[in-house]
């Protein structure tokens, strides 16, 4: 009994071997195509980040070159050694703060 039945079964897989195999070659690429839709959408994010990373560099760099431009003049150069340095021209006069003021008002001794 079990040897028929067996033959029945080969005989059965032998006759749908086909349709078996090219189910399972589908199930494999469906899975192969989501698994890879996912990665896509994984990696389009990455890139819009990394994007965004590259603009605001690019828009640092600019600022720094206006800064760089913008201390080269002289006026900026003057304005910067009169600031940090106390420097005046001659011929200005020069008022000093009181009690522990600095030059912009801030009291320095509170």
């Amino acid at each position: 009994m079990k040897g028929r039945r067996y033959m029945q079964l080969v005989q059965k897989i032998r006759k749908h071997w086909k349709p078996i195999v090219a189910c399972l070659i589908a199930v494999y690429v469906t899975v192969t195509l989501v698994q890879q839709q996912i990665q896509m959408g994984e990696q389009k994010k990455t890139m819009a980040g990394i994007n965004a990373q590259i603009e605001e560099a690019q828009m640092e760099n600019e600022r720094i070159e206006r800064t760089i431009d913008s201390t080269s003049s002289d006026e900026y150069i003057e304005q910067a050694a009169r600031q940090q340095l106390g420097w005046v021209k001659d011929g200005e006069i020069v008022f000093l703060p009181k009690n522990g003021q600095d030059l912009q008002g801030d009291n320095t001794g509170e």
